[in-house]
């Protein structure tokens, strides 16, 4: 119970990480031909439409789910540091790491089942498939080096590995806006508006604020000076 306690984030975290999981794994059929040989067939959902739509099919289906929820995690990986500058909440810091991991997981995903789908040189078509796949070569060194060991390892060179991080966010943005995705507007200013809190200047004007909130919360009495005063009342009484 306790490390439920300590975890409850990391834990919810990999909870919805897996769920996807296991529904792409439910939509696979396994059959077979007239031949005796193994089928596989997808079942993808129906669109809001009612209508299958084209990148709902099959692979493509899959293609576009393990595309979304790494985009998701990316995204939310990319913000922890930002919300802790704004929250000093250290608790969303313990799901970085975690969510940094599933998004290389579905990134890996999205491009496994892509080739699979159009195959390998269809990645290199469009400027847009490009922007993916360089986003996911940048997530691979980092989700390596995401151990504790490698921190020790390399030191100030780790942070300034991870730091790619934002580029892989940038250019898995740039893959989206190609592809004519609407959510890459919100998803911009999202990367962006933590691009600019990272920056030293905006950061320590935030710990000054947090600073100045505490000041004015605090009392103006401390305990000690709340006892003496409340012992001079007696006595005057």
């Amino acid at each position: 119970m306790k490390f439920i306690h300590k975890n409850w984030l990391w834990i919810l975290i990999n909870i919805v990480a897996i769920l996807p999981l296991i529904g792409l794994i439910a939509s696979v059929d396994i059959g077979f031909t007239t031949n005796g040989l193994p089928e596989l067939s997808i079942m993808a959902p129906p669109s809001r439409g009612g209508d299958l739509h084209e990148a709902q099919t099959g692979l493509g289906f899959m293609t576009r789910m393990t595309g979304e929820w790494a985009m998701r995690f990316l995204v939310l990986s990319l913000t922890c540091t930002p919300i802790f500058i704004l929250s000093r909440w250290p608790k969303i810091l313990s799901i970085k790491k975690i969510t940094g991991l599933w998004a290389f997981v579905y990134s890996l995903l999205h491009l496994v089942v892509f080739v699979a789908d159009k195959g390998w040189w269809a990645t290199f078509e469009q400027a847009n498939f490009v922007m993916g796949l360089i986003s996911l070569l940048i997530m691979i060194p980092l989700a390596l080096t995401s151990h504790k060991w490698w921190m020790q390892q390399l030191r100030k060179n780790w942070k300034v590995l991870h730091r790619a991080a934002y580029m892989a966010g940038i250019f898995a943005i740039l893959h989206l806006a190609f592809l004519g995705e609407g959510v890459a507007i919100l998803q911009i200013f999202i990367i962006g508006g933590g691009l600019v809190l990272r920056l030293p200047p905006i950061r320590r004007a935030v710990a000054r604020w947090h600073t100045g909130s505490k000041h004015l919360l605090r009392p103006s009495f401390s305990s000690s000076r709340l006892v003496f005063v409340s012992k001079l009342l007696r006595k005057g009484n």
